[in-house]
C-alpha cells in the first residue's frame, strides 16, 4: 500500500497493490477484506488470533505472520488482513465503526473471509454487517483454522 501526504498533512492519495498468487509471492491461506460504502466514514477491521496476538490500525504487523494493509479513514476501504501461515485455534473478527460525518450515520459493511487463495481448495465467504453508530464494536466472525 502507498498513501501520498501532502506537506499540510492531508492525504491525497491512497493505492494499494494486490498480488496474484503464483508470482513468486507467499500466498496468503487466511485473508479477510473489509469494504463499506459510505463515503468520509471510518471502519476498521480488528482479528484476534488464536495466540492472542490483535491486529488493528494500531498493531498492523504480528510475529505470527498476520497483516493489515492499511487504516483506510476516508470511506469505502478496503482494509485487508493477510496471512500465510495461520495459527491453528480460534480466530475472532471484529468491525469497529470509528466515525463518520456525524455520529449515527448508517453505513454498510462487507467482510469477506478467504480461505486458500488461488488454489483449487479456495472457499470465500462474505458477511453483510451494518453499522449504525460510531464507537460500535461488532464480532462479525468466530472460526476455528
Amino acid at each position: 500500500s502507498v498513501q501520498v501526504i501532502s506537506p499540510d498533512g492531508q492525504s491525497r492519495q491512497k493505492m494499494q497493490f494486490y498480488s496474484t498468487p503464483g508470482t513468486g509471492t507467499i500466498r496468503a491461506r487466511l485473508r479477510l477484506v473489509l469494504s463499506w460504502d459510505t463515503d468520509n466514514t471510518d471502519l476498521d477491521l480488528h482479528v484476534v488470533t488464536p495466540d492472542g496476538e490483535h491486529a488493528w490500525y494500531g498493531n498492523t504487523v504480528l510475529k505470527n505472520s498476520g497483516a493489515l494493509d492499511m487504516d483506510v479513514t476516508t470511506g469505502y476501504g478496503p482494509e485487508i488482513f493477510a496471512m500465510p501461515a495461520p495459527v491453528h485455534g480460534r480466530y475472532q473478527v471484529y468491525i469497529n465503526y470509528y466515525g463518520g460525518r456525524s455520529e449515527t450515520e448508517l453505513t454498510t459493511a462487507q467482510l469477506t473471509l478467504i480461505t486458500d487463495e488461488g488454489s483449487v481448495n479456495e472457499k470465500q465467504e462474505t458477511f453483510i454487517v451494518p453499522m449504525r453508530n460510531a464507537g460500535e464494536l461488532t464480532l462479525v466472525k468466530s472460526f476455528d483454522w
